[in-house]
């Protein structure tokens, strides 16, 4: 038995030599300040971002018109663009897939015809992948096509009879909803 309290204490002993001693060590130096020239990294991706405004208006069964304007943060690379539109949407005279090589940072202005056979909002998809010679990085850029009136900020989605007038300084929102008590 006294062999075993002897153990018993020097292993407190040393124990409680090593937390005493890693207490009172070096003190640590405190973080290093770096001072930095590089911008902070952007999001990982092909470095393309959408610079025109992406909602388009139009009618239905209208020919439309416009231009998307990428802003391309690359030195060197192949540019790959491919357009995938909705089913009710119609690319006219508009490639679906475009390679553009890149000489350094620039501009892309990438025109668009397109129509739409009904009213609603879709959806016009630029999946951009880019290739530097070493890496391979992509990016979806999506672009909302409105064709005719935005029925969903208007409310007219709704039957008339689910719709009530809200009262001045009302802050409630009433949802249909059903609910099942059970004695379990």
């Amino acid at each position: 038995m006294s062999l075993f309290l002897t153990i018993v204490q020097i292993g407190f002993t040393g124990l409680i030599t090593v937390a005493l001693t890693g207490c009172h060590g070096k003190p640590e130096a405190g973080p290093a300040h770096i001072h930095s020239t590089e911008a902070r990294q952007p999001k990982p991706g092909a470095p393309v971002r959408l610079i025109s405004d992406p909602l388009i208006t139009t009618e239905a069964n209208q020919l439309t018109q416009f231009n998307i304007l990428l802003d391309v943060k690359a030195s060197k690379g192949t540019l790959k663009l491919e357009l995938l539109g909705a089913d009710k949407l119609d690319l006219q005279n508009t490639p679906r897939l475009q390679t553009i090589d890149l000489g350094a940072s620039q501009r892309i202005s990438l025109p668009i015809s397109l129509t739409a056979a009904e009213n609603g909002r879709y959806y016009l998809n630029i999946y951009a992948i880019f290739d530097n010679g070493e890496a391979i990085s992509a990016r979806n850029i999506a672009l909302i096509i409105q064709v005719g009136a935005d029925n969903a900020a208007v409310g007219d989605d709704q039957p008339e009879t689910s719709r009530r007038k809200i009262v001045p300084g009302e802050r409630i929102i009433s949802l249909p909803a059903q609910e099942t008590i059970s004695n379990q």
